[in-house]
């Protein structure tokens, strides 16, 4: 079985392509999630899911500094793909655990749900994981890589 930290063809990150990145991240600002018919959401994901490929790879560096600090890395026998998919996958660790919690504070905050713990210690406990995301997210540009690229291990 090929290595899944080798780099490759990941095309997931908004690096590969900065000239669109804008105009993604201004639809998604401006848009928000459909509260559809989740039945057909879940069709679409397992359709997607049965046609999927291998995990994948890491993306290669979308910037001339991560290239050179990869490439630097490399020439010292050091193995800097490994490091960036565990970072990719600590990124999407933590940006779930945020979501998580929102969820759960929109949960308790309905008159529907009630709770035993303190809606602002929820929001305590959001804040902390929403920190742990930052300091991943610049931990993963100040190496040159995207935070944005889904990585083999966040994938998985």
């Amino acid at each position: 079985m090929e290595k899944s930290t080798q780099m490759g063809r990941n095309r997931t990150g908004i690096d590969m392509s900065p000239i669109h990145s804008k105009e993604m991240i201004s639809n998604a600002e401006s848009s928000s999630p459909s509260s559809s018919n989740g039945a057909s959401i879940s069709s679409v994901e397992r359709e997607y899911i049965e046609e999927a490929d291998a995990v994948g790879s890491v993306p290669m560096p979308g910037t001339m500094k991560g290239a050179l600090k990869s490439a630097m890395k490399k020439v010292s026998g050091r193995n800097p793909e490994m490091l960036i998919n565990k970072l990719g996958e600590r990124l999407a660790f933590e940006r779930s655990g945020v979501r998580l919690y929102e969820c759960m504070i929109t949960k308790c905050e309905s008159k529907k749900a009630g709770s035993q713990i303190p809606i602002e210690r929820l929001r305590h406990f959001r804040d902390e994981e929403e920190q742990h995301f930052q300091m991943i997210r610049n931990a993963m540009q100040s190496l040159g890589a995207d935070p944005t690229a889904q990585t083999p291990d966040a994938d998985v």
